[in-house]
């Protein structure tokens, strides 16, 4: 089945020329206008009767089932076949929402059949509908200089002859009217009762709108007598619309669209008899009626003989003036009859009836013609006759009050004048004023409302009243005599006529008398209309104040039509004098007095409240306080509940104004009250953010009494029904789009309100009407725009935006979910949004939702309704694909059409665009059917076959990259909304990787061209997109890497080309941009682009230089310095934090990535670096935590390529001191108050970075001795001292106080440390490290490193110091005996890292304090206990490298589960065993050489006697007799036997070592260590062995024999050792052949000998002056390390402190020589 190419229908075209969804250019109006000149001229006549040619014609192109249809079609629709076809078309275009599938589904089902046709015929009667709406909207503003496209239509009406165009209208509506109703037998079985009244409807409707353009043409052209003698002849036929031929008793739709029609033709009839012409040339007019007599005659018998009926009555009127004027006419009878039958059928108050109307309501061309053709009527009238012979004076006065309420009829009035016409009526109500109180204060309120200047000028007016009515029959006035007919009075003493005002006629006042019915009598006089409406509000409020029954109906009567006056005049914002300030006052006391008696008039309390309701937008604070004084208002007694108490109705109270509500309105239909208390509450919802006290009430009464149930109230007038759903969901909206940022607190009374209305919109009956409105459909709001003649509001329009709130309510509940239940918790309405189209009693809300797409009379809403199902794509845990209901194909050409279409405004396409972004990451089958990469040869839309081959593979993406190609042509579109949006869904496509898409879209041809075209153009302003490509762009790389497509690698090439400026431009762009918008005083906020973009950059950036692409010199040298002067400019203004933060870590990212390649010149980055760090230093509480860590670590990385700059220029140096010293007395404090207020423990990276900077420059510019004197000005030690003690107390900030640590450690040989010592650095730590050993229950490692830490910096203070910090650090060992004792009885038990770490530092603490064991006295028995331990964990080390094999490491050992498990002798060693077995030999020397300081050197044996022995304590026994026993720990013997299986060893280990020594660092540390262990173990066994033997009770054979026994023992090990080294030398160092070692990677250097002091002491135990310290020949020689900085340990801690670290050579044979001389003259 082919279609037509050019497909365009009625509904089409009058959305094209209305402008109602796009803007057409100027050509395009052109050439629809242009193209469809005919069709509108022609109008309905365009479409014809059946014809046997055109079925002939038909059925040469199309198959018999489509014939067959067609004809049936053209039978029902009485319409050629042709065209009838072309509908056929037209419908399943544009409106039919199924596949072809559906279609034959329907054509082939006999039941559901007819339901097809039906609709086609509906649309057809519909397409008839758009096309005079069409015609009226060209005629209506052709001279409208206001409509944009008003010379287009101008252009196409001159192209008209204006006759035959006003004849083709009047052939329209002779063929409308006279069109046969369907009947069965004519237009086929499917008319039925319910088609026939669809007809009747259609039919009236089409004569409606056809009468209004002729109006509205007359209006302009005019008519003749002769169209005028046409048009009464059609029109007396139907009787005005009431009489159809052939047609039962119309229903209440029927009689409404009838009574409207007979309005538009008074209208019609009474502005062709031109009555403006007559009022502006009263004498000299000749009407064009009155040259045609034969024709007047005719018309003159025509009405002369219609019936008396009020749809007559203007025509009576309107002639009557006709007759009445013609000079040609002899005077008769005639024009009498006429007035006398139009003033018995009230035609003042029908016509009043009729401009009250809806039909005129809107402010529309034709509504203005009606309202002038009657204002010049009256006006004629009035002109014309005598007052006295207009009939019933209120009624005409009453019609002048709404005639005045037109502003355009308000100007004529003041340019007209108050001497005849409209004036002189306004004239006569002041002179019957107050007598007759309604009309003058109604023609007043008139007045005031039409313009504020027409307000002023009547509010001046009434303030100087000068005649005074009341009825005759004063009893205190004197009878003067007669002026011609009015009777004069005098009154004979002063009187008040009012009761509770001012007025004072004084005694001689004069007054006219009137006959009347009644007489009256007017006195002169001067008063104030306030003067008489404060009196009437006093008197109401008097008889109130008597009870309810009380009160007079004419009394309520004159309160509400003043207090409506009063409502007008506060609508103008007129200012408040001293008079209508007291008569506004009493407004309240009436509100007041009401809430006291029991059925008060609801009229008047919802005139009330409409006044409060204006002033409460004025007044707030002083309405509001009298309102909650009264109770009348709905009202909780409690303002500190939850938001579910409140919805429950806790503390509620409905107040007078619920009970009203239950009593009186409900039962009468009539909502006045209701509808001016919602008014109110809209306006107070702005204003409540100080006080919502009054809101509380009112919101809880709207979600528990009025939303849920108004839908099933009964109403009087329809429209207040649409009212209150109206403003129910306003006062929603503006409570869910208030300012969320001023309420993000929860003491914040309207947060609690927000969470009424979205809790109960979500889990109660609100939300449940909500969704019957949001689920109202399309088709019913065409239905109903269809039912008015004006399109522009009524109550279509009014319903529409009704609808609309509801979508964005709702749009807006789901968005804040979260702040009242789980997200995850499904609410009431979820549950029946969530059901499937296949529910029978379920809304199908989503398919509804999706159908708004087809809505044409308002484009805000489709646009609304996509956002919604955004946000249901986005929330929804279901398919939205399920709950379609249609097929893939189908829902995706929904939505691409209007994507496509070149007529759709631009904010639906962006919400389309943004609704597919959202489907990416939550729907993907939504996703795949809009973006079609797998696309099917079958297409299921009834298109053409050109359009079926046109919607090829790709779906939505080929919009999109046709969005991206019109960039190309045109760079405005780079700045557009439908740019971003398509920015937007490729970005989104990058995020969520769909790799196929991504694939397709990246092989398109000329994509990565278009994409990237804005990065080679000059930078735009539009930075949001851009910050998406360069998104793009990231993404793309970091997920294909090399791999990227040539294309783009040739993009990027040349964008970072040093030939071209791209990036240097794009960088400036960004970068300055961002400084640009933070001078101009923005807020992050506002610019939040420029953020964006910079946040993009800096990423993009990090990844491209992660690739093979690199930036010239120049090129980061010029980058580098706009970051800086940037950054600079942000620090000096410091006025958007968050542009500071990410130009901060921008600089940090430019730095690392191309290092000293910034520096143009390295002497200015050290300014630089100066400048930073003071700009940060004197605001650096200000800067965020990001800042300050980014901007200290860009200290830092500088200065290790500025670090030879900074040594030389000595003003930077101490401009940086002074800034890091201030960084850090900050940093300090602010971890000093964490601490001390006990806040939980947090990571203060910036403190540590802080500590850290300063600890790197110090060791910079050690050796110049200037940064001494700076640092200690600024005693920084201190606080930082202060700082870290506190910290430890608290276990918090571990980092820093290991940071802080680490700097004491540097600072220990320094003019520093020794203030530190000074200072007592040990009452500052000792106890809180001892507390945070014990307590540390987080990060408990680290905080053992912490500890390991504090005893290495004891360790290092004493042996840097001595004496001036002995006590300090015996005080130490005092305060962590326990926990030194336990740490070296670990080594029994495993061989961890962390035990070796914490064992190495107490043995060097040990070492360090065996110094002074002979000379501390007072601590020589913790000494002793300590040294028991150091015997703990020699004897744990020697047993542990017995089986090095089966060391209890941290690593863990995974075998096969197949595999035979081998004895630990038969495996390999592992990585982690080889290094402990080096830490254990490490600490066995280190415990040597401990112990050494308790037994003799050498080189005293050899110079000493004997007996000098017996003062020194053996430290080692021959045999173990008894193991010695702490509280602690258990403490072994240590035996000779123990040590000699030692020193067997040290000679294994030697062996092997000899035998497979590499050249690495790590074998040959590890060898000086066991050589130097070695040598300790030999001379500390040949000391104790003289030490052992002076203390036996043994002869001096015997002891001479004992020491020749042990020594030939040790000799043994010795000359094992000896040939080692000699095999070593043989075979000149080199591995043994055959037997190849893998290398061992190096540990971090440990060099316990390093470590150790340059050998025993050579001291006496008994004196303290004998403490005299010389090298031993068991030390090798000597070598000084070049280096200062120390050597790091294994444990990652520093080395030794000092200017130089002493080293061992390798040992060689003159050691062993020596040994062996020494150990033979034992024997």
């Amino acid at each position: 089945m082919e279609l037509k190419e050019d497909i365009e229908h009625n509904k089409k075209l009058w959305t094209l020329i209305s402008g109602t969804n796009f803007p057409l250019s100027s050509e395009r109006m052109s050439f629809t206008l242009e193209k469809s000149k005919n069709h509108l001229f022609n109008g309905i006549n365009h479409y014809k009767s059946p014809s046997a040619q055109s079925e002939a014609e038909l059925k040469k192109h199309t198959d018999q089932s489509i014939f067959d249809l067609v004809v049936t079609l053209s039978k029902m629709m009485n319409l050629d076949a042709i065209q009838a076809w072309n509908l056929f078309h037209y419908y399943l275009s544009d409106e039919f929402r199924g596949s072809e599938e559906d279609l034959l589904k329907f054509m082939s089902n006999e039941k559901k059949k007819p339901q097809l046709l039906i609709d086609i015929w509906l649309f057809y009667r519909s397409e008839r509908v758009f096309l005079l709406q069409c015609i009226k909207l060209i005629v209506s503003h052709w001279n409208d200089e206001d409509h944009p496209h008003h010379q287009h239509y101008a252009v196409l009406l001159d192209y008209f002859d204006k006759d035959d165009f006003k004849k083709s209208l009047i052939s329209q509506l002779i063929n409308v009217t006279n069109e046969i109703p369907p009947s069965k037998g004519q237009h086929g079985d499917f008319v039925s009762g319910n088609v026939t009244k669809r007809w009747v409807y259609s039919n009236l409707r089409e004569q409606l709108e056809l009468t209004q353009i002729l109006a509205i043409y007359m209006k302009c052209y005019g008519l003749t007598c002769h169209d005028f003698l046409t048009l009464l002849k059609l029109f007396q036929n139907h009787s005005f619309g009431y009489d159809i031929a052939n047609i039962a008793p119309l229903d209440d739709m029927h009689l409404e669209t009838a009574r409207m029609l007979s309005y538009t033709i008074n209208i019609l009839l009474l502005g062709a008899m031109n009555f403006d012409t007559i009022l502006k040339n009263p004498e000299g007019y000749n009407h064009i009626f009155w040259e045609d007599e034969a024709t007047l005659r005719q018309i003159d018998e025509i009405i002369c003989q219609l019936r008396i009926s009020e749809q007559y009555g203007p025509l009576f009127l309107g002639w009557m003036l006709v007759v009445y004027l013609n000079p040609n006419e002899v005077q008769n009878m005639r024009y009498q009859k006429l007035g006398e039958q139009a003033l018995q059928l009230r035609v003042f108050s029908f016509m009043e009836r009729m401009l009250t109307h809806t039909l005129f309501k809107e402010k529309t061309v034709f509504s203005t013609i009606a309202f002038s053709t009657i204002y010049q009527l009256i006006s004629l009238l009035a002109n014309t006759f005598e007052k006295d012979n207009l009939g019933n004076t209120s009624d005409v006065l009453s019609l002048v009050a709404v005639l005045l309420s037109h502003s355009k009829m308000a100007d004529c009035f003041w340019e007209d004048g108050m001497e005849e016409g409209v004036g002189a009526l306004y004239c006569l109500a002041k002179e019957m004023f107050p007598l007759q109180f309604g009309p003058l204060v109604k023609m007043a309120q008139g007045l005031v409302s039409s313009s504020s200047s027409s307000c002023s000028r009547v509010l001046a007016d009434l303030k100087h009243l000068r005649l005074f009515a009341e009825p005759l029959g004063n009893s205190v006035a004197t009878y003067l005599g007669v002026d011609e007919d009015t009777a004069i009075w005098a009154l004979n003493q002063n009187r008040r006529p009012l009761k509770h005002c001012r007025i004072l006629l004084l005694a001689g006042t004069k007054g006219y008398a009137l006959k009347g019915p009644p007489p009256t009598i007017h006195w002169e006089c001067n008063y104030s209309i306030w003067n008489v409406l404060y009196d009437t509000l006093k008197e109401l409020l008097n008889q109130v104040s008597q009870g309810s029954t009380n009160v007079e109906p004419s009394t309520i009567d004159m309160g509400v039509v003043t207090l409506k006056f009063l409502k007008k005049i506060l609508e103008t914002e007129y200012v408040l004098d001293e008079d209508m300030d007291s008569t506004v006052e009493l407004v309240f006391y009436l509100v007041d007095k009401f809430s006291q008696v029991p059925n008060g008039p609801v009229s008047v309390l919802a005139c009330c409240m409409e006044i409060f309701a204006t002033l409460i937008l004025t007044y707030f604070d002083d309405v509001s306080m009298k309102l909650k004084k009264t109770g009348f208002l709905p009202h909780v007694k409690n303002v500190k509940l939850d938001h579910i108490s409140y919805i429950n109705g806790d503390s509620f109270d409905v107040g007078i104004l619920g009970f009203q509500l239950a009593r009186e309105e409900c039962v009468t239909g009539r909502f006045d009250l209701l509808k001016a208390y919602l008014q109110f509450l809209e306006n107070i919802v702005e204003n409540s953010e100080t006080d919502p006290t009054i809101l509380f009430g009112g919101l809880t009464f709207v979600i528990r009494e009025v939303f849920p149930c108004y839908l099933t109230w009964h109403y009087q007038n329809p429209l207040d029904s649409n009212f209150i759903g109206r403003k129910c969901l306003l006062i929603f909206h503006k409570i869910l789009t208030a300012d969320l940022a001023s309420l993000e607190t929860e003491k914040n009374l309207m947060n609690t309100v927000r969470k009424m209305c979205v809790y109960s919109l979500l889990n109660c009956d609100s939300g449940m009407t909500l969704l019957r409105i949001v689920a109202t459909g399309d088709q019913f709001i065409q239905s109903l725009m269809e039912q008015q003649t004006s399109w522009i509001g009524g109550q279509g329009g009014e319903f529409i935006n009704m609808v609309q709130l509801s979508l964005s309510v709702l749009n807006r509940v789901f968005m804040l979910k979260a702040a009242v239940q789980d997200k995850k918790q499904h609410s009431l309405i979820e549950l029946e949004i969530y059901g499937p189209p296949s529910w029978n009693n379920g809304l199908k809300l989503v398919l509804v939702v999706a159908y708004y797409i087809y809505h044409r009379f308002n484009p805000t809403l489709p646009t609304l309704a996509v956002k919604l199902l955004k946000r249901f794509a986005k929330e929804f845990p279901v398919s939205l694909l399920a709950c379609f209901g249609m097929e893939g194909d189908v829902v995706r050409d929904t939505f691409l059409r209007r994507l496509e279409s070149k007529t759709e405004v631009v904010d639906l396409k962006v919400a389309i665009l943004e609704f597919i972004t959202a489907c990416i990451e939550k729907q993907p089958g939504l996703t795949e059917v809009f973006v079609n990469i797998q696309h099917t040869s079958t297409f299921k839309r009834f298109r053409t076959e050109e359009e079926k081959k046109s919607g090829p593979q790709g779906g939505c993406l080929n919009f999109i990259c046709s969005v991206l190609k019109s960039a190309e042509k045109d760079e405005q579109c780079l700045k557009g909304p439908l740019y971003d949006s398509s920015i937007d869904l490729i970005h989104a496509l990058w995020i969520a990787q769909k790799e196929t898409i991504i694939t397709y879209l990246g092989n398109k041809e000329g994509f990565w061209n278009d994409l990237l075209l804005p990065l080679f153009l000059p930078p735009c302003s539009n930075s949001r997109s851009c910050a998406l490509i360069f998104n793009i762009l990231s993404l793309e790389l970091f997920m294909k890497g090399v791999q990227i497509s040539k294309n783009l690698e040739g993009l990027l090439q040349k964008f970072f080309g040093e030939d071209k400026t791209y990036f240097l431009d794009w960088s400036k762009f960004i970068i300055t941009s961002l400084d640009k918008e933070i001078i101009k005083n923005k807020k992050a906020s506002d610019v939040s682009n420029e953020i964006t973009i910079l946040t993009s950059w800096k990423n993009f950036i990090t990844i491209m230089f992660n690739q093979s692409f690199s930036l010239s010199k120049q090129q980061i040298e010029s980058t580098y310095e706009v970051i800086v002067s940037t950054f600079f400019a942000l620090l000096d203004q410091m006025s958007d934090m968050k542009a500071i933060v990410l130009l901060s870590e921008f600089y940090l990212l430019i730095l690392k990535v191309f290092k000293e390649k910034c520096f143009s010149s390295k002497s200015k980055a050290v300014e630089d670096l100066s400048n930073l760090l003071y700009r940060v230093s004197t605001a650096y509480e200000q800067l965020h935590p990001r800042a300050q860590d980014a901007v200290l670590a860009t200290a830092m990385i500088s200065l290790d390529f500025l670090s030879e700059e900074v040594v030389k220029d000595e003003a930077s140096l101490e401009a940086l001191m002074l800034a890091i010293s201030n960084v850090i007395s900050v940093e300090s404090l602010s971890v000093l108050k964490d601490a001390a207020d006990g806040k939980a423990s947090k990571a203060s990276h910036s403190a540590t970075a802080s500590v850290t900077l300063l600890h790197k420059l110090l060791k910079i510019v050690k050796d110049n001795k200037n940064w001494v004197g700076v640092l200690k000005s600024t005693k920084i030690d201190s606080q930082l001292l202060v700082s870290t003690s506190y910290c430890l107390q608290m276990q918090s900030n571990v980092k820093y106080v290991n940071s802080v640590f680490h700097l004491f450690c540097f600072l220990v040989d320094t003019p520093v440390g020794h203030s530190l010592v000074m200072q007592n650095i040990g009452s500052y730590l000792w106890l809180p490290l001892m507390a945070c050993k014990e307590n540390a229950q987080e990060n408990k490692n680290q905080w053992n490193q912490i500890y390991n830490l504090g005893i290495k910096l004891c360790a290092w203070f004493l042996r840097v110091h001595q004496n001036t910090f002995v006590n300090s650090a015996f005080d130490f060992i005092l305060f962590n005996h326990n926990h030194l004792m336990s740490s070296m009885g670990m080594l029994r038990f495993n061989q961890y890292e962390e035990t070796l770490d914490t064992i190495y530092e107490t043995l060097c603490l040990l070492n360090e304090l065996a110094k002074f064991y002979h000379i501390h006295l007072t601590e020589k028995q913790t000494l002793k206990s300590l040294i028991k331990g150091l015997i703990v964990t020699l004897h744990a080390s020697i047993i542990a490298l017995q089986d090095p094999k089966g060391l209890k490491t941290t690593e863990l050992v995974v075998y096969d589960s197949d595999a035979e498990v081998k004895h630990s002798s038969d495996r390999e060693l592992s990585m982690e065993q080889i290094k402990t077995v080096h830490r254990l030999f490490e600490i066995k020397s280190i415990c040597l050489h401990t112990l050494m300081r308790l037994t003799p050197s050498l080189e005293y044996l050899l110079t000493e006697t004997g007996d000098d022995l017996s003062n020194w304590e053996p430290v080692v026994v021959l045999t173990s007799d008894k193991t010695f026993s702490n509280n602690l720990i258990s403490v072994p013997s240590l035996t000779y036997g123990t040590l000699l299986s030692s020193a067997s060893i040290y000679c294994d280990e030697i062996s092997k070592q000899e035998k497979f020594l590499t050249k690495s660092s790590y074998d040959q540390t590890h060898y000086e260590v066991v050589c130097f262990g070695f040598e300790l173990l030999v001379t500390f066994l040949l000391s104790q062995a003289a030490v052992i033997a002076a203390h036996l009770n043994f002869a001096s054979g015997e002891r001479s024999h004992l020491r020749q026994e042990l020594a030939r023992e040790i000799l043994e090990h010795v000359y094992t050792a000896q040939k080692c080294v000699h095999e070593k030398s043989r075979s000149g160092g080199n591995l043994t052949p055959g037997k190849e070692r893998t290398p061992v990677g190096p540990p971090k250097p440990f060099a316990a000998r390093r470590l150790l002091s340059s050998g025993a002491e050579k001291t006496l135990p008994s004196t303290s002056s004998q403490d005299k310290s010389s090298s031993t020949f068991s030390t090798p020689k000597l070598r000084t390390h070049p280096e200062s900085s120390g050597i790091h340990s294994s444990a990652g801690v520093s080395g030794t402190p000092g200017s130089a670290d002493v080293c061992v050579d390798l040992p060689d044979l003159e050691f062993f020589s020596f040994m062996t001389h020494i150990l033979k003259s034992f024997r």
